[in-house]
């Protein structure tokens, strides 16, 4: 689990205008990370996306009471400042390196 507190990863109320907003960070080639607040303003439903296509359709159904938060696809970081990165242990209690 990651926490970025340097600004990659932006939010943003949903409008219409955010789609090219998001469209623009796919057409640098690069994976994205898109994550809509939940109804209970505390789980982020992510997805991790890598064309125009998934943009649209994953923001299609939102409306402007939804909270987005997009940015370029972060690699795993512990700097200590702006990204901390803590893993915790599954189900099972065992710690295991995860491959996102």
């Amino acid at each position: 689990m990651s926490f970025y507190f340097d600004g990659r990863i932006q939010r943003a109320p949903y409008s219409p205008d955010l789609l090219p907003r998001v469209e623009h960070l796919i057409s640098k080639d690069v994976d994205i990370v898109v994550g809509v607040l939940a109804l209970d303003h505390v789980s982020i439903d992510v997805d991790f996306l890598s064309s125009p296509e998934e943009v649209a359709e994953r923001l299609s159904n939102l409306d402007c009471m939804s909270t987005i938060f997009f940015g370029f696809f972060p690699a795993r970081n512990n700097d200590g400042v702006t990204a901390v990165t803590i893993d915790l242990p599954d189900s099972d209690g065992v710690v295991r390196p995860h491959p996102h």
